[in-house]
């Protein structure tokens, strides 16, 4: 039985990993090619806790996710812009304030 507790933190968790990912999009919103969201949650919500020894479903609905032509275009897009040394990307971080 997993404690009350960390059920809790847990969710106080994930729930600030989204603030914050919100967030991150509107402070790169007019820069795009910088900050990439990757979250799965659509089809792993209904997983519990209990069942982190269920990999194989979580793997199988990761790929599904990372197929879908919308991920896959962020994928190569944020693979390009790990590829990329355009020290434009630089400016534009230090003009956010990062």
């Amino acid at each position: 039985m997993i404690p009350t507790e960390l059920i809790t933190v847990l969710k106080e968790m994930a729930t600030d990993c989204e603030d914050i990912a919100r967030e991150m999009d509107e402070k790169f919103l007019n820069n795009p090619g910088i900050y990439f969201q990757f979250n799965v949650e659509h089809d792993l919500q209904n997983i519990g806790l209990e069942e982190w020894m269920k990999l194989s479903n979580i793997k199988a609905k990761t790929v599904a996710y990372l197929q879908d032509p919308r991920e896959d275009r962020k994928t190569t897009e944020a693979a390009t812009a790990l590829n990329n040394n355009d020290t434009s990307r630089e400016c534009a971080l230090s003009t956010i304030g990062i």
